[in-house]
Order: C-alpha cells, then sequence, then structure tokens
C-alpha cells in the first residue's frame, strides 16, 4: 500500500494482522511499535485520532479506515473502502479549492475526518466532536463566557461543521442520523443503504447518493424480468444487509412469480480459516439442476472469493 496516502494526516495508528504501526506526518517508512509501547496502545485504544484538511469552512467525514474486529476495537486497513474513498474526498477538495471544479472565492472548504472502524459505538463517540462546534455556535453569548476553575478564562474554540458525509455502513449511519439531526446537521451517505433511512420523519437531514435495498432489489427483479430468467439462486453475506436484502428478495419473489431454486448464506471471512465456505456454496449452486442466475446480496469484500 502507497503510504503517500496518508501524507495530509497528522497522525494516524494502523492495525495490520501482524504488527501495529505509526504512521507520523513526513515520514516515508512507517516505525514499528516496541512490544511496551504496543501494550501500551492496546490498553488505551480506541484513541481520538482524526485527520485535519485545513480550511474556512468545515466538512465532517466518517469513512471505514479499518474494519471491525473481534479482538480490537478496530481491525485491518481497509483500502478501497476506506483509504480510496477517503482520497476521493481530499481530491475532490484540492480541486474545489484550487479552483479547477467550482470556484468558492474568498474561502478554502476544509474536512474533519474520523475512522468509525464499521462500528457503530466508535462511529457515535467520534461524531461528538461533529456537533461541539455546533453546541457552542448556538449558545447565547453569556453562556460563552465560560471561566476555568481557576478563574482564567480557556482560550480556543471548537469547530464549526457545517455538515457531514458518513458513513460507509447503515449500521454507523442510523445512530449517527439520529444525533446529528438533534443539531440540524445535514448528512449525506455514499454507500448506506437500509430502508430504515428513508423515513424521513426520523431522519429528515439524511441524503445518500446509493439506492436503498429496496430500490436494489426492485432493480434486480426488473433485469430478471428482462431477460425472462425465472429460475434463480440466491447468495447473501450473513449481516444485516444480506439479511434485509434477501428478505426483500424472498418477498418480491412471490409477486414477480419468479422462483428461487437455492438460497444460501455467505459468511463473513468465507474463504479463510480450515472450512472454505466459498467453495461449498459453489457446490451447492452448481448442483441444481436449471439454476443458471445467480443473485448475489452481498458487499465487494465478502463476494470476491465466490
Amino acid at each position: 500500500m502507497d503510504l503517500s496516502l496518508f501524507s495530509r494526516f497528522s497522525i494516524l495508528f494502523c492495525l495490520t494482522s501482524s504488527t501495529t504501526l505509526l504512521l507520523l506526518t513526513g515520514i516515508s517508512n512507517p516505525i514499528e511499535l516496541t512490544p511496551e509501547m504496543q501494550d501500551e496502545f492496546n490498553e488505551n485504544w480506541p484513541t481520538s485520532l482524526y485527520g485535519r484538511y485545513e480550511g474556512d469552512m468545515l466538512i465532517g467525514a466518517m469513512f471505514m479506515i479499518h474494519d471491525r474486529n473481534d479482538q480490537w476495537t478496530c481491525g485491518e486497513i481497509q483500502e478501497q473502502s476506506g483509504i480510496q474513498a477517503m482520497e476521493i474526498m481530499l481530491l475532490t477538495l484540492d480541486m474545489i479549492n484550487n479552483g479547477s471544479l467550482i470556484e468558492l472565492p474568498g474561502f478554502r472548504l476544509g474536512a474533519l475526518i474520523y475512522d468509525d472502524c464499521d462500528r457503530d459505538t466508535v462511529g457515535l463517540e467520534k461524531a461528538i466532536q461533529f456537533v461541539k462546534g455546533r453546541h457552542e455556535f448556538n449558545l447565547p453569548q453569556e453562556s460563552q463566557d465560560f471561566i476555568c476553575a481557576d478563574g482564567s478564562t480557556p482560550e480556543g474554540s471548537w469547530d464549526l461543521v457545517v455538515g457531514v458525509i458518513a458513513a460507509s455502513s447503515s449500521v454507523v449511519s442510523i445512530p449517527l442520523a439520529s444525533l446529528l439531526r438533534l443539531f440540524h446537521i445535514p448528512q449525506i451517505s455514499f454507500w448506506s443503504t437500509s430502508n430504515e433511512l428513508s423515513n424521513k420523519e426520523r431522519f429528515e437531514y439524511f441524503s445518500r447518493t446509493v439506492p436503498s435495498d429496496q430500490d436494489q432489489v426492485r432493480g434486480i427483479f426488473e433485469i430478471l424480468k428482462e431477460f425472462n430468467w425465472t429460475f434463480v439462486s440466491v447468495v447473501y453475506e450473513d449481516s444485516n444487509y444480506g439479511q434485509r436484502g434477501y428478505q426483500l428478495i424472498e418477498d418480491q419473489s412471490l409477486s414477480e412469480h419468479i422462483c428461487i431454486a437455492i438460497s444460501r448464506k455467505l459468511p463473513r471471512d468465507a474463504g479463510r480459516g480450515e472450512t472454505d465456505y466459498n467453495a461449498e456454496i459453489v457446490q451447492d449452486l452448481l448442483a441444481v439442476d436449471g439454476a443458471r442466475v445467480v443473485v448475489v446480496f452481498s458487499s465487494d469484500k465478502e463476494v470476491a472469493g465466490l
């Protein structure tokens, strides 16, 4: 992986399966932590480290820089769903601020970026940083004149975030949307597809650039009907996303008169470990006579091994 992708970060901890790496701005090579440093890091994880792109107006952002992990709060680095998505945002900010995309005369657009590790609890904890500035901004002037215990006046202020781009997973986006709406902060997700987020009475400040699960299933059935594929198999990942998607497929298949020959649940990390579930699923699919079309409801990471 190209470590230059992290050049804009003040400091970032990266976890891999074999070691813990500490990347610092301006250092081209990672520094391996000593056992003592790593023990201390394990004890204090997660830490509130973040990426900051300086600007006069800040957009909050949350990416799945690391995957979730059973032993750690955060697991391995996610290059496509995390690093690349973040880099696209940083590139877009560069293009906006240098005037090659659109012109914003008089100010620069910046960002405050956090890693949610694909966990709702981590994402919600980091999202507090997005609302602190809005809370301070909305306070009456007399309430903003805080005094420390020693009588001195505190210096500095919270960042005022005008909107948030988050998150990859619906599991993270739902609690974020519930929090951000209280402070009237707009939220746009680039990957959250849960139908629950379509409820504008609950999530009036939430928008997304991808179709919902219901719309995805509707599109799938339009393709099946167009090619007259009426006998199909279904593979779905073992997650909230996959299970809800399969339920929608099963329900709509009845009204569309399309038969499901066989359905198989794809466990997370199916191609790893002692049992290769991918091979078993493929054998089951091939054993079905007459079904040569497979509908897959899964993330790219989980289905890649098939």
